[in-house]
């Protein structure tokens, strides 16, 4: 089971899909392929979440996946407001020299499990 699985399973326990615009059909349809296998959002967390506590930066994102930032920026944006990913506290240089937060995987705490 992948770290999205439990999140979703979390999700269910508390009776919950993604929220979207009640009445929009085009909302509920991105609420429902927030996470759709193979999407840009899933590639980015299978990403991070390969890299385990060391975790990537945006530089290191868009070279392993060939994607660009203005791709991968906003998906880390959503992954990290859906509270599936943090930024970690730690920095690592970039390739211009300026340090970059890195991201990883936010793991439930086990409280919120049981």
């Amino acid at each position: 089971m992948t770290a999205i699985d439990r999140q979703f399973d979390l999700m269910k326990s508390y009776g919950g899909k993604l929220p979207f615009v009640h009445r929009s059909e085009t909302s509920q349809a991105a609420a429902e392929a927030f996470l759709k296998p193979g999407g840009p959002r899933h590639q980015v967390f299978e990403f991070i979440e390969q890299r385990g506590t060391y975790g990537a930066t945006g530089e290191e994102i868009q070279a392993h996946l060939r994607m660009q930032g203005s791709t991968q920026r906003p998906r880390c944006c959503e992954l990290e407001k859906a509270r599936l990913i943090q930024k970690s506290g730690k920095k690592r240089p970039t390739t211009s020299n300026r340090l970059a937060n890195v991201y990883v995987v936010k793991w439930p705490t086990q409280e919120k499990l049981l």
